[in-house]
Parts: C-alpha cells; sequence; structure tokens
C-alpha cells in the first residue's frame, strides 16, 4: 500500500502500533526498502540501516500476532516466536527470507497443539503476504522441526549437535542464532532468549561438538584475492563459467558469520550480531585484536556492498559481483577481508587439529 510511502521509521512504527490488517501490511517490506534507501543515502552507518529493517521486522511479526489472535482466538497457554538466522542476529537484508520458530508450554493437549499448527502456518503465509518470502530450506514455524516446548528445543539442539548425523549441523547454522520477538508470561522473551542461549551453550561445550563446528566455520572458503585476481585458490569456491564473479554472502559473508559464532559457543557466552561476537572474542583473546578488526571492517563492508546492490532495484540484482566490475580500493578491501577470513579458518584448523579438506 503506497501509504507508508511518504513515512519515515517513526511514523511507520507509530502505524504498526495500531494493527490493521494483513491486507493493510501488504506494503509494509518495501516500505522498509525506501527507509533504508534513505538511510544509506543520509550516511547512515550500514550495521544501522541493517537494524533499522529488522526492526521493522520485529513490529511486522508482532502486529501479526495481534490480528492471528483476533482470527484464531486466545493462545492455549503462553508461548514465544523466536526468529533465528540473519533476523535474530540483527543483520537482514531486503533479500533476507522467513527463518522463524514457536516455544509453547510444555503438557499441551491434543487440540492446543493443534492451535500452534494453525498459528505457524497462518504467519508464515501472512509474513509471505507482507514481502517476506518462505526459507528455501523450510526453517519455518509452519514446519514442526521448528515448533515445540522447551524440552523439545533442548532435543533439537542435541540432534544439531550428534555426531553420528553431520546433515544435522545445517540446522545448527540457523538455530544457533536465535532471539525471541515476542513471548509474554512464563514465556517473556528474555526469559526465553537466556534459556535458548543456556541450552545451547551446555549442549556445544566439549571437544567433540567444539570440533565439528569448527569443522564447519572453515568449510566456506573464500576466494584467493591476490593481484586482482580471483578464482585460483583450488581450496576456494569456483567461480564459474560467468567468469571470476563472488557470491558476497555465501563466498565471504557467512564465513565470517560462522567464525564468529564459532568463537562465541567455544567462549561460552551469549553475544548474537556477527560485530558484537568478533568484538569479545578479540577482548576475550581468542581472536587478535587486529584480525578481529579486518573482519569486523569486512564484514561492515560486506553488508553495505550487498546492501547497496539489493536496494538498487536492478531486475537481476542478487549477491554475485563481478570481480573485475568492482573499483579497485574495493577490491583491494575484499582481499584484504579474504585474507582474514583464511587467517581465521587456519588458526581454527590448527587449534582443532583438522586437516585440511576436512
Amino acid at each position: 500500500m503506497a501509504q507508508f510511502g511518504q513515512h519515515g521509521l517513526a511514523s511507520l512504527l507509530a502505524t504498526l502500533a495500531h494493527p490493521p490488517s494483513v491486507e493493510a501490511l501488504r506494503d509494509v517490506r518495501n516500505a522498509a526498502r525506501r527507509l533504508a534507501r534513505g538511510a544509506l543515502a543520509a550516511g547512515t552507518d550500514v550495521v544501522e540501516a541493517s537494524r533499522l529493517l529488522t526492526a521493522v521486522s520485529d513490529r511486522t511479526v508482532r502486529v501479526l500476532l495481534v490480528i492471528a489472535h483476533r482470527e484464531l482466538g486466545p493462545a492455549p497457554s503462553d508461548y514465544a516466536w523466536l526468529a533465528l538466522g540473519s533476523h535474530a542476529r540483527r543483520e537482514q537484508l531486503p533479500s533476507s527470507d522467513q527463518d522463524t520458530g514457536l516455544v509453547y508450554a510444555a503438557g499441551l493437549d491434543r487440540d492446543g497443539h493443534d492451535w500452534f499448527v494453525t498459528l505457524g502456518e497462518w504467519m508464515t503465509d501472512a509474513l509471505e503476504a507482507c514481502g517476506y518470502r518462505r526459507c528455501p530450506g523450510g526453517v519455518m514455524a509452519s514446519r514442526p522441526d521448528w515448533r515445540h516446548d522447551l524440552a523439545g528445543w533442548a532435543d533439537m539442539v542435541r540432534q544439531w549437535t550428534d555426531p553420528s548425523d553431520s546433515s544435522r549441523l545445517v540446522g545448527a547454522d540457523i538455530g544457533f542464532d536465535v532471539h525471541a520477538v515476542a513471548g509474554a508470561g512464563t514465556l517473556d522473551p528474555d526469559g526465553v532468549d537466556r534459556r535458548l542461549a543456556r541450552m545451547i551453550i551446555d549442549t556445544t561445550g566439549n571437544a567433540l561438538t567444539a570440533a565439528r563446528l569448527a569443522r564447519g566455520a572453515v568449510a566456506r572458503r573464500p576466494p584467493s584475492a591476490l593481484w586482482g585476481r580471483v578464482g585460483r585458490n583450488p581450496l576456494g569456491p569456483s567461480l564459474g563459467e560467468r567468469g571470476r564473479r563472488i557470491d558476497l554472502k555465501r563466498d565471504a559473508v557467512q564465513p565470517i558469520v560462522d567464525i564468529a559464532r564459532m568463537h562465541t559457543l567455544a567462549r561460552g557466552a551469549t553475544e548474537v550480531p556477527t560485530g558484537d561476537r568478533l568484538a569479545a572474542a578479540a577482548v576475550d583473546g581468542v581472536l587478535s585484536a587486529d584480525l578481529a578488526a579486518t573482519l569486523i571492517e569486512g564484514h561492515r563492508l560486506l553488508t553495505w556492498t550487498r546492501l547497496a546492490a539489493q536496494l538498487s532495484d536492478t531486475p537481476d540484482a542478487d549477491d554475485r559481483v563481478g570481480w573485475a566490475e568492482l573499483p579497485r580500493p574495493l577490491r583491494a578491501q575484499f582481499s584484504d577481508t579474504f585474507g582474514a577470513i583464511r587467517a581465521a579458518q587456519d588458526a581454527l584448523r590448527t587449534s582443532h587439529h583438522l586437516v585440511a579438506g576436512s
């Protein structure tokens, strides 16, 4: 709806404070894109622009839950709605999809479980109507794997770190970044965040699990980038027939996110945003100050480049960029970032006794 087009952030959030219908929210994500574009043009730090997008998503979720209660009736128990992945890290971009979950009280009867099944499906449909595409990997509260009481979530976390099933680490990539967007009663957001963080720390605090997580953190190797030449490293990704093109998310952002998460879990800490995780790792001495600073600045620069591309309204804009098309100073900065990623990954290989290619 064009009604959001002339609003600033305060006005948009004020509009969202009075729950209308789902139909009235169909343009909310486009409105957030326009706000982010204006913020970047005004010189706003890219981290803050990303948090702006996340703040709109948070408010949209809370409004949709109010509308859901109007349509579905009262919930049969206390519950909390969970954001996972980039939403939990407060690093959303216009291309971010839905990564959601539900936690509810234990001891529900069949009718109670059915109500939450309906809520998960209703919210997934409503978020899609508001412009948030479905997660292609199925990480959504409409799926049974992502709806549990706290004991069920604890079982899920244990499965993610089960040494007999490496496929479950895909869940860990997203599920270990979690934040309760809404909740009440015995499942208030702060309390849920603390409990989920505690169960994750308790489950990952052993050498075998740490080694498996470290293996995941070194699996995505960035391209080599020396003297402006990319793609020659046999441990790096293939750049394919389209020329030396880099997928900024897969080849650079995701490795930084993985490294930051790995160090946070190894420290038994609870930071969630990537920059906060890297800064805390430097303070605790598990990353050198220079390496952490390079990764933080690299993550910021990659986010800026991705966000600018996604806000450009180019029909085929995505996370892939042509190396030769980038300005020379940007290529130099990306080269430094790639080198820092490889250095951090090599340190993890050494500390966890991983052989190359494992």
